[in-house]
């Protein structure tokens, strides 16, 4: 089976960096940026994630944006992208002016949310008179490191706005616990989402159309390639990491074999010297010499001297 987006993206070659420096992540589409500089960093994004609310207002999930068409063959230029974190590909073709669309709209800030734990206190939470309005593009890029809670909150709200935000809040929580450099924490600067995600009623939504473009479906191969590869290369792992433990083990089995040769070398030793041990004490005291003879009187001394000499037993007549 084709991997999973949501490990591509999360795993993907920059995605260390970017969770390195999440003000990266965060000023990557500004609200103010112009659009051909938004075309431009679409197209060139191929490891960022973007969150968005598709016409009914559930969150989707859209990456590895490109441009198709453009050539003799296929004049006509679309910009496609895909949907969604599991591991099928679903190539959708955005509205780009909904993508671009500036969002200027009041929203509590994450220090109103926090005391908000159920969906219903999040109904009735209203902006402060002072805060600051949320000002985003209707897409909005995701660090990788939030991505796969991201894609299980997804799954388990069924793409509910709110309930994902309650999902996520909580998660920031936790991964934040042991930073200390606000520039580290989630919560400061993924704040926006959970924003955005408030705001469900008023933000802007995204408008996604099936393609009929001549070049979707070589974009749906190259996309398969890259799920498939990336199998490959997790099955190579698998493999090389199956064998590095093989290979641990053996050698723990050798260890363990040697050391136990030694331990019965040890105890055949000690054996030995028990049983040495035992004789010398027999022979010191010397009571086998005075065993009682058939007379009861004759000493065993005797007896053992004439069979010493004669080599018979049957020339004692004792």
């Amino acid at each position: 089976m084709p991997t999973s987006w949501s490990t591509l993206l999360s795993n993907g070659p920059e995605s260390a960096q970017l969770n390195g420096n999440l003000r990266q992540v965060t000023d990557f589409i500004p609200h103010d940026i112009q659009e051909d500089a938004f075309r431009a960093r679409l197209r060139n994004s191929t490891n960022m994630a973007y969150l968005a609310l598709n016409s009914q207002r559930k969150v989707t999930i859209l990456h590895h944006f490109k441009e198709l068409g453009g050539t003799a063959a296929a004049p006509d230029v679309a910009v496609v992208c895909v949907v969604g974190l599991s591991a099928r590909i679903t190539v959708m073709q955005p509205n780009l002016a909904n993508c671009f669309q500036t969002i200027n709209t009041p929203a509590p800030n994450l220090p109103n949310m926090n005391g908000c734990n159920t969906i219903e206190a999040l109904q009735a939470l209203r902006p402060p008179a002072r805060a600051a309005a949320l000002q985003v593009k209707a897409l909005i890029p995701i660090p990788p490191k939030l991505i796969p809670i991201l894609a299980t909150a997804q799954q388990q709200h069924n793409s509910d706005p709110l309930n994902i935000l309650l999902h996520l809040k909580n998660s920031f929580a936790t991964l934040d616990g042991n930073e200390n450099d606000d520039a580290a924490k989630l919560s400061v600067h993924c704040a926006h989402i959970l924003r955005f995600l408030w705001a469900k009623d008023t933000v802007q939504t995204i408008e996604l159309l099936e393609t009929t473009h001549p070049s979707a479906d070589e974009f749906y191969e190259d996309c398969l390639r890259i799920t498939q590869q990336q199998n490959n290369d997790n099955n190579t792992q698998e493999v090389e990491r199956n064998n590095q433990q093989a290979e641990m083990n053996q050698n723990v089995y050798r260890i363990v074999e040697f050391l136990e040769g030694d331990r019965q070398r040890e105890r055949a030793e000690a054996q030995e010297k028990e049983n040495q041990s035992n004789f010398d004490s027999y022979r010191s005291k010397g009571w086998y010499l005075r065993a009682a003879t058939t007379d009861g009187v004759t000493p065993a001394t005797e007896r053992l001297n004439i069979l010493l000499t004669t080599g018979n037993r049957t020339q004692y007549n004792g």
